[in-house]
């Protein structure tokens, strides 16, 4: 480019405008003749002072914004900043230029057409659309310089009002952040409304109130956004208009995907996994549930560590250093490796403990039963009712992290050992997995696993299936099980006769005493007659 351009483009970003207006007619004048000379699209990015923060120079059919992260945004608020831009051959304001003001959060959009070096009298104007009521997300307005524009400031200041009071009449005062469920499934998804129905109480049990579910079936997902970028603009506008502050995603999302989203919607990006983590974050109690929550939050977030440039980089001391050391992000990496190092050490040492333990049990001989289940199907509530035991109970997904164990004296006086463990859920993210996989080695030594399944559920099958199949996963299928029907109260008794002898389960109500004496008896039989006595003795090693 030549240099007397140069000059009259540094001069386009020493000018300041009345911060009154959206543009001045001299400013706008020298904006399209000098886009009309270089033939490329030119914008300005004005600040509410009337200052310009950016010249941006495009090719002849569009322009690329920059990165405006470091400009304010919150709740309710717009960026403060007002593109101003070029068209070169007539032609309106395009789906692309609505998108980036909606997406970015603009103050608004003007349109100018560099057709001569004659300034054309007409201005093309585009605002977010507070009401989200309303079927168009964009306002467009067509101003013209022989009339006087409206004020910028007045505008601006009303339109945010708007987005704050449309907001706040929303919102829950109980409610700490609000989020819009994202549920993007395809074929290949074998289910739909159950994932739905999991990520609705999952929120719940986070303490997040859903303003609104957005579903989006598609045969190829998009490799960056999962959704279609107008679908996403939509998204983005009705979270301005309706004050939310997350995006909850029911797939889990790539660390791309993750920062391509928070890119493009200025918004938190939460996938199924890190919601999980979340909540075992909010319920871990004990030394052990802490450790091992931390590991797994630890292992999800290292591959997802983004950060960009070297300005937070450690330099090279002494002669001949040359550039940057080690960055910011090896930093960040490396103390995430070296404490995961320690909190392995330390879960390894508390697993051995407990390993101890174990063998104490089995030199007393003792027999163990574990309630295992999906999580919220009520394991905690039978285990207090059997044992006695005052555990955290809620009707919330795991609700219950910790293992807990209790002895509990069968009708004929025998003791058992009754182990609660952690709720089971489709697809456990294997960073979890992985971390807790210590805690659940407790059910490899129990001698009676007892299935704990909610009869009420709509998805009964669903989740037995994912219990079943997580139990194949860990290598615990070689120990005898109980399928126990629990919340028997919520279903006629016809109901629950028949599903009880269509699973061959025992039906019980883990509110009431008395129903569980059929559990205690089948125990009773399972662990201490003879038959199964000579089939598999109470605590051989396996």
């Amino acid at each position: 480019m030549k240099a007397r351009y140069l000059r009259r483009l540094l001069r386009l970003y020493r000018r300041r405008v009345n911060p009154q207006e959206i543009i001045s007619r001299d400013l706008a004048r020298e904006l399209c003749a000098l886009s009309f000379e270089l033939k490329r699209q030119l914008g300005l990015l004005l600040n509410r002072r009337g200052n310009v923060a950016y010249v941006i120079i495009g090719d002849h059919r569009r322009i690329f914004l920059p990165d405006l992260k470091r400009f304010r945004i919150g709740k309710s608020r717009l960026r403060g900043l007002r593109l101003i831009h070029t068209h070169l051959k007539g032609e309106p304001l395009s789906t692309e230029d609505i998108s980036d003001m909606l997406l970015l959060r603009l103050d608004l959009v003007a349109l100018l057409h560099a057709k001569g070096a004659e300034l054309a009298e007409s201005l093309e104007v585009a605002h977010i659309n507070p009401n989200p009521e309303s079927a168009t997300t964009a306002i467009q307005l067509q101003l013209s310089f022989s009339k006087p524009l409206p004020n910028f400031l007045e505008m601006v200041a009303s339109l945010e009002e708007e987005l704050h009071i449309n907001g706040a009449a929303k919102q829950s005062p109980l409610a700490k952040e609000r989020a819009v469920i994202v549920h993007v499934w395809n074929r290949r998804d074998s289910y739909g409304d159950e994932i739905l129905q999991e990520m609705q109480m999952l929120a719940a049990s986070s303490d997040v109130e859903v303003v609104d579910v957005v579903t989006q079936y598609g045969q190829k997902l998009h490799p960056a956004y999962l959704l279609g970028r107008g679908k996403l603009t939509d998204l983005a506008v009705q979270a301005l208009c309706q004050g939310v502050d997350i995006l909850l995603f029911s797939r889990n999302l790539t660390a791309n995907q993750v920062r391509h989203l928070a890119d493009l919607t200025d918004l938190k990006i939460i996938d199924r996994t890190q919601l999980i983590l979340d909540i075992f974050a909010r319920h871990a109690s004990s030394r052990d549930g802490k450790l091992q929550v931390e590991l797994a939050q630890l292992r999800y977030i290292r591959p997802r560590l983004s950060h960009q440039g070297t300005a937070m980089s450690r330099l090279m001391g002494g002669i001949g250093g040359r550039g940057p050391g080690e960055m910011k992000l090896e930093i960040d990496r490396r103390r995430i490796r070296e404490r995961i190092g320690r909190l392995e050490k330390e879960i390894k040492h508390l697993s051995a403990l407990r390993g101890r333990k174990r063998e104490l049990r089995r030199r007393r001989g003792v027999p163990v039963v574990a309630l295992v289940g999906y999580t919220n199907v009520g394991k905690s509530t039978l285990f207090n009712l059997l044992s006695g035991a005052n555990v955290a109970t809620a009707d919330a997904a795991f609700a219950t992290l910790d293992p807990t164990n209790r002895r509990v004296r069968l009708p004929n006086g025998r003791e058992v050992i009754f182990l609660d463990t952690v709720g089971f859920i489709r697809d456990l993210p294997a960073d979890l997995l992985a971390a807790f996989r210590a805690t659940l080695e407790e059910i490899r030594e129990a001698n009676v696993i007892v299935h704990v399944v909610d009869a009420s559920h709509e998805d009964l099958s669903f989740q037995m299936e994912s219990v079943q199949r997580l139990l194949v996963e860990m290598g615990y299928t070689g120990i005898p099980q109980i399928c126990v029907l629990n919340k028997i109260d919520k279903l006629s008794e016809l109901e629950v006769k028949l599903l009880a002898k269509k699973l061959d389960a025992l039906a019980l109500c883990a509110l009431d005493k008395e129903s569980s004496t059929g559990l205690l008896r089948r125990l009773e039989t399972l662990l201490f007659s003879r038959t199964h006595q000579r089939q598999a003795a109470p605590y051989s090693n396996r």
